[in-house]
């Protein structure tokens, strides 16, 4: 140790002779040295070269007011940058720190166009700092490592109290380049942001923005000191500042403190060598491989809602006993537990086996919890205080476990019908779907199990138990191993809802069956598959050979997670009309020639559920039986023409005419026709209000404004919009709605792609958009396409990114200003808003309707 101790002293003493010692010791305020500008100050302030006060005539007539400062109340600096005012902060060698202006107290975070500042001549937004984006849509351009970085909250609290969920240095230059102000941060959906200087050499950040400042190049000549070098400017174009040489210490300003011969070089020479020397002494700790209060502020850091105490959780899990285990695997065990205020918990205990492993732990954590997705278990909290054995905390819903209802442990998990077991299967491939192949780098689960699978109330799934610690014997082979074991997993997970867990220990045998053809004698009791519907044993039977090629080909890579979730996506729908598609076929062949079919409803769950649909069965058997009355009166009419046998008589009545239906709703039942009105014919779904059906005119990103021809019920083109914005996504209505104006409900389906104008597809309501247009109330539905993963877990406006809303409000307001027209939006109200507004025009449209016929 005395040996290695001299060997360090004698090559530090060698790298700082050689070193620009002169480069650090600038970066602190120089107090001894004489300047030729008067010094000045401002409360606790002194002000460096080139900045200046602007009542001030020493140093004022050097760069004119591009440094001025404003001192409030003789202890507060203002550094004037076009019309904004920034407060000072703190002064560096090569900028100036500012807080956010007009901010009267220190805020978590702060909108992204709060900081609205343009790169001049002067100043520019240093590399330096550290952006801390807050509920990001896009993940991607996060940043790991950050971690390392203690970045205080509000309250100065470096343990992790302010620390981002997602974070990105400057420097990085992947996303954010010189010159973009933070308001480029928008397009990938975040909501605010934080900043931090983070100086080089170091790891401790200081709330504010920092400002690199520069003086113009053309400006330059004369103005640097003898001994030193003008250096180019990081992020201010064209900008130059002075640099004292080697072995010089100073700003380098002619009219500043110059470049002075150093001095203090062999003190900090010293200084380092008892640094050093204390360094050696350190007590190590022999019994631990890390530093565990390190780790624990940085595992702090990791876990930004709450940090648990290992007493806590271990009161709440009844000290870790195996009753309240609830599925153990290579990933570790989860137990239940009740806090002391009564919030069900699920504790993730996890086996670290290095420091290494910890870290990893750690920078997993961080990225699954800047994730949202409304089928990820929401993570509470974490506990580092048992060594290396981490504990994750996640919320434990109230329907516990998949496993706890296939194997149905308890009176109140009494199993689960087809139905829901196909929705948990394809909501589950889903959610792994989206984390392989939307996020970057990829998640996996590594070690899927129906234990890890918690159920909401309503039964939607909860994901949890993440293989948050490597296998580093299969690292070389890259995510491929990782995205194969979560296919092949998830085919024994689709094979224990089909069978239930008796067959799930010997999955080979019940793959020999399935392939076998004899699938009825391994399917769970409980689902009763011989007294299933013909359509719902052939979806059985469907998802069991999915579940087999998972199993089989699902290691090859022959067949991936996103594969499986598109067919049990596509299965699942089918499931909601399937109803319909597969009893209605011999009515389809009865009463081809009838476009009254489609107001039928062939969905006895639909009817039970759907108020709207059962006033069309009536109102669709009262038109059956008038047109059957009709054309019996028509035949005998025509019959009585052809034979001439009846005479006139003396006062003939006037001939009677058919009742002539309202043709602004009902246009498509006057005509002899077996074309679908969109309208009319089109079911507005099982679901409705919630979830329903809608027809697409406008396709998005088109400036042809589509509109539904309620005569013919095609869609046809009403105009070309006179103005430069394109719909910003899929518009269109709502079948068998009315709204005051006579007209279906309008909606705006937010997905990925733009749609075709007269398709169809299911959408879910989660918010209304109230509008004003010339004078007459047009208010709109937002809705998501609810099959499209990207979009499929919103469930309320108010989950979306702000300039999501800013660009659908915008269009509205816009599309018509040259034309002349006014359009005013209101604020967005909420999904419950939204589903009343289609539950009552669904009222108002039956209710029209039967007024019409008694007419």
């Amino acid at each position: 140790m005395l040996t290695l101790a001299f060997t360090c002293c004698a090559l530090l003493i060698t790298v700082l002779h050689q070193s620009k010692i002169s480069h650090s010791i600038q970066q602190q305020q120089p107090v001894l040295l004489q300047c030729q500008c008067n010094e000045e100050k401002c409360g606790n302030f002194s002000i460096p070269f080139p900045f200046h006060l602007n009542n001030s005539n020493s140093c004022s007539s050097v760069f004119s007011s591009a440094f001025s400062l404003n001192c409030s109340n003789s202890t507060t600096l203002y550094l004037n940058i076009g019309a904004r005012s920034y407060k000072v902060v703190e002064f560096f060698s090569d900028g100036v720190l500012v807080d956010f202006p007009g901010i009267t107290s220190c805020r978590q975070y702060n909108d992204l166009n709060s900081f609205g500042f343009s790169r001049n001549d002067h100043f520019g937004v240093s590399v330096d700092n550290v952006i801390g984006l807050y509920d990001c849509e896009d993940s991607s351009l996060c940043k790991t490592g950050c971690e390392t970085n203690n970045l205080p909250g509000c309250d100065d609290d470096v343990n992790g109290g302010g620390s981002p969920a997602c974070c990105y240095p400057l420097s990085d230059h992947s996303v954010w380049n010189v010159g973009d102000g933070f308001s480029g941060f928008s397009k990938y959906g975040c909501r605010g942001f934080s900043s931090w200087v983070v100086e080089r050499g170091t790891n401790t950040g200081k709330r504010g923005v920092k400002l690199e400042w520069a003086i113009p190049r053309n400006t330059s000549k004369g103005v640097c000191a003898t001994n030193s070098n003008t250096v180019n400017a990081t992020t201010v174009g064209a900008g130059v500042r002075c640099l004292c040489k080697d072995g010089f210490v100073g700003d380098g300003f002619a009219n500043g403190t110059g470049c002075l011969e150093c001095v203090l070089a062999p003190a900090f020479v010293i200084v380092s060598l008892l640094a050093l020397f204390c360094l050696l002494k350190r007590p190590v700790n022999g019994s631990t491989l890390f530093d565990h209060e390190s780790s624990r502020i940085s595992f702090r850091k990791a876990c930004r809602t709450r940090f648990f105490t290992y007493h806590e959780l271990d009161e709440a899990t009844r000290g870790f006993k195996d009753a309240q285990k609830l599925v153990e695997n290579t990933n570790g065990s989860i137990y239940a537990g009740v806090l002391g205020d009564g919030s069900h918990i699920a504790v993730h205990r996890l086996q670290c086996d290095s420091e290494r492993d910890l870290i990893q732990v750690i920078s997993r954590v961080d990225i699954l919890t800047a994730i949202l997705h409304r089928n990820l278990a929401r993570l509470l909290g974490c506990c580092i205080e048992s060594g290396i054995l981490p504990l994750i905390v996640y919320e434990y819903p109230a329907n516990g476990t998949l496993e706890e209802h296939l194997q149905k442990s308890s009176e109140n998990k009494t199993g689960l019908d087809w139905y829901k077991r196909l929705t948990i299967a394809a909501e589950t491939a889903s959610v792994l779907a989206f984390l392989q192949y939307e996020i970057c780098p990829p998640i996996f689960h590594r070690g899927l199990k129906s234990g890890y699978i918690f159920l909401d109330e309503d039964f939607s799934v909860k994901i949890s138990g993440f293989g948050l610690v490597l296998d580093h014997s299969n690292l070389e082979l890259g995510n491929s191993i990782h995205n194969k074991n979560d296919v092949y997993d998830f085919g024994v997970l689709l094979l224990e809802m089909i069978t239930g867990p008796k067959h799930i220990d010997q999955p080979t045998a019940a793959l020999q069956k399935i392939r076998s053809w004899k699938l009825e004698e391994i399917v769970d009791p409980s689902l009763y598959y011989h007294e299933q519907p013909i359509f719902q044993r052939e979806q059985i039977e469907i998802v069991a050979d999915l579940a087999t090629r998972c199993m089989l080909f699902g290691r090859d890579g022959k067949i991936g997670m996103i594969d499986v979730a598109k067919e049990l996506v596509h299965i699942a729908k089918e499931s909601v009309d399937g109803d319909l598609s597969k009893r209605g076929r011999a009515l389809q062949e009865t009463f081809s020639n009838s476009s009254l079919l489609q107001m039928i409803s062939m969905s006895p769950e639909s009817i039970h559920h759907d108020r709207c649909l059962c006033l069309s069965v009536y109102y669709s058997l009262y038109l059956i039986s008038y047109y059957r009355f009709r054309v019996l009166f028509d035949n005998q009419e025509m019959s009585e023409e052809a034979n001439g046998s009846e005479q006139q008589a003396p006062e003939q009545a006037p001939q009677r005419q058919a009742p002539k239906l309202n043709e602004r709703i009902l246009s498509s039942l006057s005509r002899r026709s077996v074309a679908a009105h969109p309208w009319h014919d089109l079911e507005i779904g099982p679901g409705a209000p919630q979830i329903f059906n809608c027809v697409v005119e406008i396709t998005k990103g088109s400036k042809v404004k589509y509109e539904l021809d309620k005569k013919t019920g095609l869609i046809k083109v009403d105009r070309i919009l006179y103005s430069s914005v394109v719909y910003p996504h899929n518009y269109g209505f709502i079948p068998r709605t009315l709204c005051e104006d006579n007209d279906p409900l309008d909606v705006l389906v937010l997905m990925q792609e733009p749609v075709l104008p007269g398709c169809f597809l299911r959408a879910k309501a989660i918010g209304l958009m109230p509008m004003i247009d010339q004078g007459e109330k047009d208010d709109k539905i937002i809705a998501v396409c609810a099959d499209d993963p990207e979009y499929m877990h919103y469930t309320d406006i108010k989950e979306l990114p702000p300039h999501r809303l800013s660009e659908i409000r915008r269009f509205f307001e816009d599309y018509k200003k040259n034309e002349n027209k006014e359009v005013a939006v209101n604020d967005f109200l909420p999904s419950t808003a939204a589903v009343e507004a289609i539950q009552y025009s669904m009222d108002l449209y039956a209710e029209y309707i039967m007024h019409t016929l008694r007419r």
